[in-house]
């Protein structure tokens, strides 16, 4: 067996990272989550949204609780790649797992960024926009082209030129 497993082995081993924080396991885990995503047939698509969401919800609310919680200070690199984590983590659940809360969640938190640039973290605001394009209609699309022209920066023209490819309404 070159190293691969039995897909019910995955899930069971991949169920016990549910409550981890770490980037770089949830940056494993997440490239395994968009392969099968890509190999699964329509049949196993629900399923597969299910086990999205069991993996990735608890990991999502423990870092939304660390937050509310008084604690020890973090360095702005600590923050940052939490903040890198928690879109990460959020795209993902808004993306292939079809959150409905985290869709919603998106459309508030993109209605934020469009009052103010700066009031949504830049991880977060790519994630909200990567699920709302994952989700979107043509007037969201239409949208999107008009933040993409309109870009005062070159990191905001990327987010919405690439957020473009993810529509899947054709």
């Amino acid at each position: 067996m070159n190293g691969a497993l039995e897909l019910k082995t995955f899930f069971r081993q991949s169920y016990k990272f549910k409550n981890e924080t770490d980037k770089n396991v949830w940056t494993v885990l997440i490239g395994a989550i968009i392969y099968l995503n890509q190999v699964v047939g329509k049949g196993q698509r629900s399923s597969l949204k299910e086990y999205i969401n069991e993996l990735v919800l608890p990991a999502l609310e423990k870092i939304a609780v660390s937050d509310k919680k008084a604690g020890t200070k973090k360095t702005a690199a600590q923050d940052a790649v939490k903040e890198q984590l928690r879109g990460m983590l959020f795209a993902c659940a808004g993306t292939l797992g079809e959150n409905e809360d985290v869709i919603n969640e998106a459309e508030t938190l993109y209605g934020q960024y469009k009052k103010s640039r700066t009031s949504v973290s830049p991880a977060l605001a790519a994630a909200a926009v990567s699920v709302l394009a994952y989700n979107g209609d043509q007037a969201q699309y239409k949208d999107f082209v008009q933040q993409f022209k309109k870009a005062t920066t070159p990191q905001e023209e990327e987010r919405f030129m690439y957020a473009l490819a993810g529509f899947r309404d054709k």
